[in-house]
């Protein structure tokens, strides 16, 4: 958003200000640009020399021309950008015409023209064409106010079109140009942190948005003018909406709820209805966050009818998505008045991905709750929109989307469990190579993310590597969000080195995740954090805490209706499973396939306590072990032998065609040095024979 302190127009005294309302920007932000409409092409400083000017003087103009800019900027105040862009371009179109044009009247005309269009981030090319043909105008360098001005709306450009290094190539030759109290400026204060913001340094970006936000609300409370009151009212509004921006992009609702509170309040003493509905966005998302459902739809009820007036269909895409989001959460019977919803936004989109995702949320809620038929159908027709667009490789995650469907494998008390796959090799180098051309920190942050998560199947260490260099820059751009998954992806990858020091690490990791986001909504991230530290518990044979861990965990996946399916049973397995631990039953009151589960699964999770626990568990229970191989219904093989050399070469031979369950023995064991098979349970070492009899039980399935 641009914003223009008036006060930096006051280099000549044949001068009067305009107000320019700039509606429904694409970052969200609505504020006033104060243009000094110069009498003459040059003035008088103070020091008799001559300054030379761009803007024109239109006050007392009766250049047709002129006409149409005054006609425009009374327009703008009704809203209605679409007229104002036609009346500006109509009175460019008209001095082209004249024989000889004037060429700043062209040049502001223009420069006019770049701010309304703005408001609509589809047209950032285009702009960036006009600034460039601006920069064109002779002797543009002389008026450093307008040059400066020039640069900073390419600046803000170029950021919205995610060519942040040129943008801060602009921002730099403004900085050679301008003092340290121009620096002062709104519209300087506003691009530079939204500028900062994307290039990851989210203290310099909080601190030039604050430090506006400040300066606005100081002028506003000094000016002695209704009209200076108004301009520095909406500077402030602007601001207000900015920082909320800025703390829901790095993940922070705590922080961005009361800002959206005061903007949409300062709104509404202004008197804007259409300019309160984006930091109202912000704050109904914020309520859904905490789960405050009734005042989010209250809120989201009372803003129906300025929507739809707007003409704005991104509004009003939002505003169906949130509508369709509290209706899913807050009853689940309102899942059919959810799915209208989303079938709204299908019927105003015009844009395939957008399109192909509806598409899909809709066939998840209506496979959810038993849909089957028509969940198929609508996944059939999102295939078709990808191939008629010539993308058919994105139809990969909507067929095993069909799969789950079809075999019901996910289906848990009726709703189906929404399907999670790593990204493919190929799909990982697409990614990083996203990575490697985007210049938004913010974008790279997310894409660092899911590139470390990717790895975690196929390389670990490169997945650590990518996880840890993620936490890193989440930290610096102090997003909670995204360093907490950092840490907990970290925290898997270190289980599976099976190593004292990386459970120790493992064990740091996870507290800090914890601690990082224990007082912010993200449930899904905190559930998972317990269940992660409940399993480092668990490595610790502490299965009391442990339990008390997955827990707290269950709690927190059922009281918040986190939606993956696939975590909320892994946690309730991990509860199960303690409670099985504590509850000491013994084995002779399970079968044998019990028993063998129970050892792989100490085997897996426990590995560093392995043969402890398969030690207890044959010294307590040999007798019942016994009687239940002998019981088994798979088969068995049998030999008695002196030669541990025959014996190895037995056991070898088999367990390379089968999968060798356990052993036993009916008379006495060999010595366990002797014995190399680690899934074998482990012989006592005071039973020492030179004979011995090995019972072997195989599975052949």
């Amino acid at each position: 958003m641009l914003n223009q302190d008036k006060n930096e127009r006051n280099s000549a005294t044949n001068e009067y200000n305009i107000e320019i309302n700039i509606h429904g920007t694409v970052n969200g932000n609505v504020a006033g640009i104060n243009n000094g409409i110069m009498a003459n092409s040059t003035s008088a400083c103070s020091n008799g020399t001559t300054k030379y000017v761009i803007r024109p003087n239109i006050k007392d103009s009766n250049k047709e021309s002129h006409k149409f800019i005054k006609d425009a900027l009374d327009a703008q105040k009704d809203g209605n950008i679409n007229v104002v862009i036609s009346l500006i371009q109509k009175s460019i179109d008209i001095e082209l015409e004249e024989i000889a044009p004037d060429l700043n009247t062209i040049a502001f005309s223009k420069y006019l023209l770049v701010h309304y269009l703005l408001t609509d981030s589809r047209n950032d090319r285009e702009v960036i064409s006009i600034i460039d043909d601006i920069l064109q105008t002779k002797d543009i360098e002389k008026d450093i106010s307008f040059y400066c001005d020039v640069l900073l709306a390419k600046a803000h450009a170029l950021s919205l079109n995610g060519e942040v290094k040129q943008a801060r190539a602009a921002i730099n030759i403004v900085d050679k140009k301008l003092d340290d109290e121009h620096k002062e400026d709104s519209t300087y204060l506003h691009i530079v942190g939204q500028i900062s913001l994307l290039e990851g340094n989210t203290d310099d970006a909080i601190y030039l948005l604050s430090k506006g936000r400040d300066n606005a609300l100081s002028k506003y409370v000094i000016a002695t003018s209704e009209e200076d009151k108004f301009a520095n009212y909406q500077h402030y509004f602007a601001f207000l909406t900015s920082l909320g921006e800025t703390y829901r992009l790095i993940h922070r609702p705590d922080l961005a709820r009361n800002l959206w509170k005061n903007a949409v309040n300062v709104a509404d003493e202004i008197g804007w209805l259409q300019e309160k509905v984006r930091p109202l966005f912000g704050l109904i998302e914020c309520l859904i966050q905490y789960e405050e459902y009734d005042s989010a739809y209250i809120q989201l009820s009372n803003i129906y009818d300025i929507v739809l007036d707007s003409d704005n269909l991104d509004l009003l895409k939002r505003y169906y998505q949130l509508k369709a989001t509290i209706q899913l959460r807050c009853d689940d019977n309102q899942w059919r008045e959810a799915i209208d919803c989303l079938k709204n936004i299908l019927q105003l989109s015009e844009d395939s991905n957008e399109r192909v995702r509806i598409l899909r949320e809709i066939a998840d809620i209506q496979s959810s709750h038993g849909d089957t038929s028509v969940a198929l159908e609508n996944l059939s027709q999102a295939k078709k929109i990808n191939e008629i667009n010539g993308i058919p490789k994105n139809n990969d995650l909507i067929e095993m989307q069909c799969e789950d469907i079809k075999q019901r494998t996910f289906f848990v008390d009726g709703k189906v469990r929404r399907t999670l796959s790593a990204p493919s090799q190929n799909e990982l180098h697409l990614i990083e190579s996203e990575y490697n051309r985007c210049e938004n920190e913010i974008q790279r942050l997310k894409l660092s993310l899911d590139i470390g998560i990717g790895y975690i199947d196929i390389d670990s260490d490169k997945a650590l590597e990518w996880l840890s260099k993620t936490f890193e820059n989440a930290q610096k751009m102090k997003d909670k969000f995204i360093a907490s998954q950092a840490l907990i992806g970290q925290v898997g990858i270190l289980f599976g080195k099976r190593s004292q020091e990386c459970e120790e690490i493992a064990e740091r990791h996870i507290d800090s995740a914890i601690e990082m986001i224990k007082n912010l909504p993200i449930w899904e991230v905190l559930a998972r954090a317990k269940m992660f530290k409940g399993m480092v518990v668990a490595h610790k044979e502490n299965f009391k805490d442990a339990y008390q861990l997955f827990v707290e965990a269950q709690k927190i996946v059922e009281s918040h209706k986190v939606e993956d399916q696939f975590l909320c049973d892994y946690i309730s397995d991990c509860v199960d499973e303690c409670k099985y631990i504590l509850s000491k039953i013994k084995f002779t009151d399970i079968d044998f396939d019990t028993i063998v589960e129970e050892v792989n699964f100490m085997k897996c999770w426990y590995p560093k306590y392995k043969n402890e626990l398969l030690h207890f568990l044959w010294y307590n229970r040999y007798e019942d072990i016994e009687k239940l191989l002998i019981a088994s219904p798979k088969s068995k093989a049998f030999m008695i032998t002196d030669k541990t050399c025959d014996i190895l070469e037995w056991c070898n031979a088999l367990d390379a065609l089968f999968d060798v369950f356990s052993f036993s023995s009916e008379t006495d064991y060999h010595t366990k040095e002797n014995w190399t098979f680690s899934k074998f349970i482990p012989v006592p070492e005071n039973m020492k024979s030179d004979f011995f009899n090995v019972f072997l039980v195989l599975n052949l399935t």
